[in-house]
C-alpha cells in the first residue's frame, strides 16, 4: 500500500526549534492550493500499477490553517487521482492547539480525516514560550476535547523533552498531563538545535544552554519508563502506541518511511520515494508556484544498504539479515553479519535477536547513531 504527504507550508508564527520548511506569510495560501491542485492531477501516473493508497498525511507548517473547503477539495482531487484502498485509509491532519472550533472539528471528521496529530510539546507554560509555541496548556487540553466530542479515536500528541532549564521532575509533570488527556499515540522528542534555526543561533552565541548529555539520557529513559508503564510500547525510537488487542495505533504513514513503502509527497519541500527513485520539491514556495522543476536521484545499491539499516533500525522490528543480503556483496555481508552478532554478545548488548530479526536494546537505542554508524 502506498502513502500521500501533503506539505502545508504556512505559519502563524515560527517556533525556534523548527527547520522544517514554512513562511509566516500567508498572503500566498489560495495561490498555494490551486496549484496544489494541479500538482496532484500532473502527477496522476506516478504511482506504481496495482498500489492503492492508504495513509493521507497533511503536515507543516500548519495544516490546520486551512479552510475546510480546502481540506475537502484536495482530499477530493486525490480521490479523483489515485485509487484508494477498499478498507478505511489512516488520514491524519496535524493541528495547532487554538486553531479549531467544534463546529470545524465535526467538520473535519466529515471529510474522512480519522487521525489528529497535536503539537502539544509542553505542557509548561514557560516552556512553550521558549519554544515560541503561541498554544497554551489549556488549549491543549480543549482541542483534544474537541475532537473526541466530533468522534476522533485515534489522536497522537507530541512531546518535546530537554528543554533548557527543564528538570527531570518538569518532564515527570508534562507526562502526567499528557497521561490524562489518554492520547493513542505518543510522539515523543529531545529537543534538536538544527542548522540555521534560531535555537541553533542561540547555542552559537552561548545565549542558550543545552540540557547536558546526562540529563538527556535520564530524560529518555524516564519517558520510556513512564509511558510502557501506562500501558504504552515504543514502536520506533520516539513514538509510542497505546496497546490494545482491537487496534494497532501505530502511525501507519509514519511506517511507510521506514519499511521502504512508496509514497508520493505534494508541496514545496515534499519529498517521494518510488523505488529506486526519491523525488523532491525544492523548498520555495515562489518556486513552487511557478512549477519550478522537481529534483530527483536514483539510489545505488550502496544507498539502499545504508537507507535500510538507517530506517529499520529505528523500529522494533528492527533488521533481516536475509533481507539486506541482496544490498551487499558477500563480503560485505560477511563483515555486516559478525559486526551485529558481536553486538549481541556481552552483559549489556546492543542488539537482540527477536526472532530472525536483529532489534536495538535499551542501551542499544540509547547509543542508536553510533550503532548505525559501526554497522554501516
Amino acid at each position: 500500500m502506498a502513502g500521500i504527504y501533503v506539505h502545508v507550508p504556512f505559519c502563524k508564527t515560527k517556533c525556534i526549534y523548527c527547520d522544517f520548511y514554512s513562511v509566516t506569510d500567508c498572503s500566498g495560501l489560495r495561490a498555494y492550493v490551486r496549484r496544489l491542485l494541479e500538482e496532484i492531477r500532473e502527477r496522476a501516473d506516478e504511482l506504481p500499477s496495482g498500489e492503492k493508497v492508504e495513509t493521507v498525511y497533511f503536515g507543516g507548517g500548519t495544516p490546520s490553517l486551512l479552510e475546510t473547503s480546502d481540506l475537502e477539495a484536495i482530499l477530493g482531487t486525490l480521490r479523483e487521482t489515485f485509487p484508494f484502498a477498499d478498507d478505511t485509509p489512516e488520514i491524519t491532519l496535524e493541528c495547532n492547539p487554538g486553531d479549531v472550533t467544534q463546529v470545524r472539528a465535526a467538520d473535519l471528521v466529515g471529510l474522512g480525516i480519522n487521525r489528529i496529530s497535536i503539537g502539544a510539546q509542553s505542557f509548561s507554560p514557560s516552556a512553550l514560550r521558549f519554544l515560541s509555541r503561541r498554544h497554551t496548556p489549556l488549549q491543549t487540553e480543549e482541542m483534544v476535547t474537541l475532537f473526541r466530542g466530533a468522534g476522533i479515536t485515534n489522536l497522537t500528541l507530541d512531546l518535546i523533552y530537554g528543554i533548557p532549564g527543564t528538570t527531570t521532575d518538569d518532564l515527570l509533570r508534562d507526562l502526567e498531563a499528557l497521561i490524562r488527556l489518554s492520547p493513542e499515540h505518543v510522539s515523543a522528542y529531545s529537543l534538536t538545535y538544527e542548522e540555521g534555526t534560531p535555537l541553533y543561533r542561540g547555542l552559537v552565541e552561548k545565549k542558550v544552554h543545552p540540557a547536558s548529555e546526562d540529563l538527556s539520557l535520564e530524560m529518555a529513559h524516564l519517558v520510556r519508563s513512564f509511558l510502557n508503564a501506562h500501558g504504552y510500547e515504543r514502536y520506533e525510537i520516539s513514538n509510542y502506541k497505546r496497546l490494545d488487542p482491537r487496534v494497532d495505533y501505530r502511525s501507519r504513514h509514519n511506517s511507510a518511511y521506514w519499511d521502504g513503502t512508496p509514497y508520493l509527497g505534494f508541496g514545496p519541500a515534499a519529498h517521494s520515494y518510488v523505488h529506486p527513485v526519491r523525488s523532491w520539491n525544492p523548498p520555495d514556495l515562489a518556486g513552487y508556484l511557478g512549477h519550478a522543476p522537481r529534483e530527483s536521484e536514483t539510489l545505488t545499491r550502496e544507498m539502499q544498504f545504508e537507507e535500510y539499516l538507517l530506517t529499520r533500525l529505528r523500529t522494533s522490528r528492527g533488521i533481516d539479515l536475509e533481507e539486506i543480503r541482496p544490498l551487499c556483496t558477500e563480503g560485505e555481508f560477511l563483515r555486516l553479519k559478525a559486526k551485529a552478532n558481536a553486538m549481541t554478545k556481552g552483559n549489556d548488548p546492543l542488539l537482540t535477536f527477536r526472532g530472525t530479526r536483529l532489534v536495538l536494546t535499551d542501551r542499544g537505542t540509547d547509543l542508536s547513531d553510533a550503532v548505525t554508524r559501526d554497522l554501516v
